[in-house]
């Protein structure tokens, strides 16, 4: 007769292999401890808005991401993501900039998605745009 383990669904087990879903849990719950007790730096030290809202050109990567849902008059139920990306083309931007002529030249590179989910009819529509 399989025993009863509260974190057997947890790790897909059947009951039957209770110290291993016990070791497991122990595992994770080694690996949540040392995560915990790791010291991080935090990215932003200060947050000045409304300057913090847009870009910043000392980081390479940034996202702005706006989530959410909508329903029509009829009540049909959606949901979108619409994201927007930031790569900074110099790894560490130089203090000085070379001399570039091209109107083609850029410092950074935008991204942009934009996904709608129709909930009722089970359908879902994305569009990228880069720059």
């Amino acid at each position: 007769m399989p025993v009863n383990f509260a974190l057997a669904p947890l790790f897909n087990c059947d009951g039957s292999s209770m110290w291993a879903s016990m070791i497991n849990a122990l595992l994770i719950l080694l690996i949540f401890i040392v995560l915990l007790l790791t010291p991080s730096q935090p990215v932003f030290a200060h947050l000045v808005f409304p300057e913090d809202h847009g870009p910043h050109p000392s980081h390479r990567i940034e996202s702005w991401y706006f989530n959410g849902r909508l329903a029509t008059q009829e009540g049909q139920q959606f949901g979108f993501h619409l994201g927007f990306f930031r790569l900074g083309i110099w790894p560490d931007p130089p203090k000085k900039l070379p001399q570039r002529t091209s109107a083609w030249t850029t410092d950074e590179i935008y991204r942009a998605e934009l996904g709608l989910t129709d909930l009722d009819g089970g359908r879902f529509y994305s569009y990228e745009q880069i720059s």
